[in-house]
């Protein structure tokens, strides 16, 4: 999931792995343009519903909404998380947090992105992954 600037950059969000989803639920919810881009890197299953859709499917099915509700939660911890490791952790450290999040994705995703990920230069990253080889 990424964000496009005003002068074309690209800013990732996130990255919804196996079993992960990812949405621009704040365009969702307010029924409003979206803000944010979704690219599958690799085959996907998608799925599309309606926001009156779902919220008839709420009423219906009650513990769906449960369900929803918790995963919802759940994501906007992991939001806040991310935010606080932005604004005070070092890049490096954002780096390992990030390869603590997802063990598996360096070798499936472009350096660039993951570059952007942590909002750093693909330039520094791949500094920073040299001073962790070298044990520095």
């Amino acid at each position: 999931t990424f964000y496009i600037d005003s002068e074309g950059q690209e800013h990732i969000v996130m990255f919804a792995v196996e079993n992960w989803w990812t949405a621009d639920l704040g365009s969702f919810i307010s029924q409003s343009p979206a803000d944010f881009n979704v690219q599958c890197l690799e085959n996907s299953m998608l799925a599309q519903i309606r926001f009156e859709d779902l919220q008839q499917l709420y009423l219906d099915i009650p513990k769906l909404e449960r369900f929803f509700r918790i995963i919802i939660e759940k994501a906007f911890v992991s939001s806040q998380k991310r935010v606080i490791h932005n604004f005070s952790l070092p890049s490096k450290e954002r780096y390992l947090k990030f390869r603590e999040q997802y063990p598996q994705i360096e070798q499936r995703v472009p350096q660039y992105m993951i570059a952007s990920y942590l909002g750093i230069t693909k330039e520094f990253l791949s500094k920073i992954r040299n001073q962790l080889i070298m044990g520095k």
